[in-house]
């Protein structure tokens, strides 16, 4: 330590700078130790104020020389010392560094460093630990910001979801709404109307079933609504000849609308034609009591479709339902049309000529006249018609041939055969006139008139009798010629040889009477149904004008 006298103040500051200047190298770590640990680090002194103070106390004291050794020697710890000011400002400013770039320390700065506090260190340790937290907070709130998104996605979805079920409710509620104003409009509250060949009502509910896909599984609520309303008129009209004739009509339509553009095949279209049904007939000899309308009937094609595919077709429901209406239209047309020939039949049959010079035969033809202009009114179907006038005449056979053969035998005379062959011819005429090929319907009686007329003997020979009757059992025949009696246009008996030749029967024997309330099932199905213009056919203006209806202003 360097001291000089003086002032007590000079003496003072001598020492201090001697002390800052005369610490040794090895005093390094020290002082690193010294500085790292300073809670309150002093300002630091710069060597370059010490070493300029230090000479100025050299000249204000010349007694004390200094050599020139001792000036360098002065000069390499002002030197020192400046580095060790320098490398303890550099650690300092390390301190404050980012942790993601760290600066990489001196030799010395390593020796500092390992002599660091534990506080630093710990608060070193501090700030990664703090960085770590931060990034797992970071991820934490990236994770609950995609959960929170992803709820409200569900709950957009949810909201979406719902409001379609909302908008497909609503959907379905307006398009029942137009069904049932529809199926009330063309069906519950219609009466009779025609156009372009065909009763609106049929090719317009097609229509309507193609708008609105009713054809396609889960969307045929119409086709169900409208089968039962035609199935309910048809039930309240049973003596309307008129009404019937309609919803007979519109149901064929509608089959073969059906048929032409969602074809079935064959064996699940139709039922079997050779089926038959049994209807309630006046004046059955046999006393049958039918129950309902059908007696043994065929598969329906609903229910052929499920067996042969496993599940119900829309389509072959429809097909089924309007087949069932059609055939009680059918039915109770056919009812109502015996009814009315029953009345006037028999004496029309058997008289003799009027008194215009015809054959009482004419009453018949009458009614049947009248019924087949309410037909063709109706445009239905020519082998609908053929086939209905058709069973018309086959119970014209067999009732009156039951009349011929009943007890008494009032009709079996020659006088009798006559006439029933005139009138027999009247209807075959009649029949011709209008186009059917029905004319083998009258085969009983008019093999019964033939076996009346001509020489009884000849029948003894069972080829001639099958040449002659072949439609008639041998029971039939005996049955025929033991009734028949002489008259006025022939006076001689059956001989009895040919009674011999034939079969004892009973009068009350069903081999004799021929059922009159079997009935041939009515066929509606045609596998290419011809049904030009059905487009052309144009809903009614109360309902065309409905804004909900503006398909049918379409010309597709």
């Amino acid at each position: 330590m360097l001291r000089k006298k003086g002032e007590g103040g000079l003496d003072t500051d001598v020492s201090e700078a001697t002390t800052m200047t005369d610490m040794s190298d090895d005093d390094e770590g020290d002082v690193g130790e010294t500085v790292t640990s300073s809670s309150s680090p002093r300002s630091p002194v710069s060597p370059r104020s010490i070493l300029e103070k230090r000479r100025q106390l050299n000249r204000s004291h010349p007694s004390t020389p200094r050599s020139d050794d001792e000036d360098d020697q002065d000069d390499k710890k002002s030197q020192r010392s400046k580095q060790r000011h320098k490398e303890e400002q550099e650690d300092d400013l390390g301190s404050d560094d980012s942790l993601d770039e760290p600066a990489k320390p001196t030799k010395k700065g390593l020796k500092i460093e390992k002599h660091m506090p534990k506080r630093i260190q710990a608060n070193k340790a501090g700030s990664e630990e703090e960085e770590g937290s931060d990034v797992e907070s970071e991820k934490e709130a990236k994770r609950k910001e995609a959960e929170e998104k992803k709820l409200e996605a569900a709950k957009i979805a949810k909201q979406e979801q719902e409001l379609r079920a909302m908008q497909e409710k609503l959907k379905k509620l307006e398009q029942e709404t137009n069904e049932n104003k529809l199926v009330d409009i063309l069906v519950s509250s219609k009466t009779p109307e025609y156009s372009h060949g065909y009763p609106i009502s049929g090719p317009i509910l097609f229509r309507a079933c193609q708008h609105y896909s009713s054809f396609v599984s889960g969307s045929n609520s119409l086709l169900k609504k409208i089968a039962t309303a035609i199935e309910t008129q048809v039930n309240q009209n049973q003596k309307n000849f008129q009404n019937l004739t309609y919803w007979l009509s519109t149901s064929i339509v509608l089959l073969n609308l059906v048929q032409k553009e969602h074809p079935i095949s064959d064996s699940l279209g139709h039922d079997a034609t050779d089926r038959t049904i049994t209807i309630s007939t006046p004046n059955d000899p046999l006393g049958n009591d039918p129950k309902g309308i059908e007696k043994e009937e065929a598969p329906s094609p609903a229910y052929l479709y499920q067996k042969e595919f496993g599940f119900e077709n829309p389509i072959a429901q429809f097909r089924s339902d309007l087949m069932r209406s059609a055939t009680e239209a059918y039915v109770y047309l056919l009812q109502s049309s015996l009814e009315g020939l029953v009345q006037v039949l028999i004496t029309s049959m058997f008289a003799s000529l009027g008194k215009n010079g015809r054959m009482n035969a004419s009453h018949t033809t009458k009614i049947l006249s009248e019924q087949y202009t309410e037909f063709s009114t109706a445009h239905v179907y020519p082998p609908v018609m053929n086939q209905f006038f058709g069973q018309i005449y086959r119970y014209i056979n067999y009732h009156t041939f039951n009349a011929l053969v009943a007890t008494g035998g009032a009709h079996c005379t020659m006088g009798s055969a006559i006439m029933l062959k005139m009138a027999v011819s009247e209807l075959e005429e009649w029949a011709s006139s209008k186009n059917f090929d029905i004319s083998q319907e009258l085969t009983t009686l008019r093999q019964s008139c033939d076996i009346m007329i001509m020489n009884k003997s000849n029948l003894i020979e069972a080829s001639t009798r099958k040449e002659i009757c072949g439609n008639l059992t041998n029971q039939q025949v005996r049955r025929v010629l033991q009734l028949y009696h002489p008259d006025e246009y022939d006076p001689d008996a059956v001989p009895a040889n040919v009674l011999r030749a034939l079969p004892e029967v009973n009068v009350k024997s069903q081999d004799v009477f021929v059922d009159t309330s079997v009935i041939d099932k009515p066929n509606f199905y045609f596998e290419k149904p011809d049904i030009p213009l059905w487009k052309s056919v144009r809903a009614p203006q109360s309902l065309a004008s409905m804004q909900e209806f503006d398909f049918y202003n379409s010309t597709k």
